[in-house]
């Protein structure tokens, strides 16, 4: 199963007004369905351990833009994702900016990956 959140509420239901026209073209099967969410990054209803991967595409992106840097936000963020995260899993970032701009931030300890 594959879940999708964000913040904003039109995105969100645009995509489920999406895939819905995806089902209905292809008579029910338009592949992956996929759950979405409207919800804040950093504080997530989501049980602890619930995923074996989360994905992050640009979120921290605009979390770093907003602070000017790292701020609680971003610690907030990455705190949620791993409570999230099961043992084991796997935390992806896809970012706008190099590694150097990120790893330190990615990288304390009391996220556990």
């Amino acid at each position: 199963a594959v879940t999708a959140m964000d913040y904003s509420e039109p995105c969100i239901r645009r995509m489920r007004e999406e895939q819905a026209k995806r089902r209905e073209a292809s008579g029910g099967d338009a592949g992956v369905a996929v759950r979405y969410d409207v919800m804040d990054v950093t504080a997530m209803s989501y049980r602890d351990a619930q995923f074996g991967a989360v994905l992050d595409k640009a979120t921290l992106d605009t979390l770093f833009q907003n602070e000017d840097g790292e701020g609680e936000s971003v610690r907030a963020a990455l705190r949620e994702s791993s409570r999230a995260l099961r043992a084991g899993g796997v935390f992806i970032c896809i970012s706008y900016s190099g590694p150097d701009d990120r790893l330190e931030a990615l990288e304390r300890p009391e996220y556990g990956w």
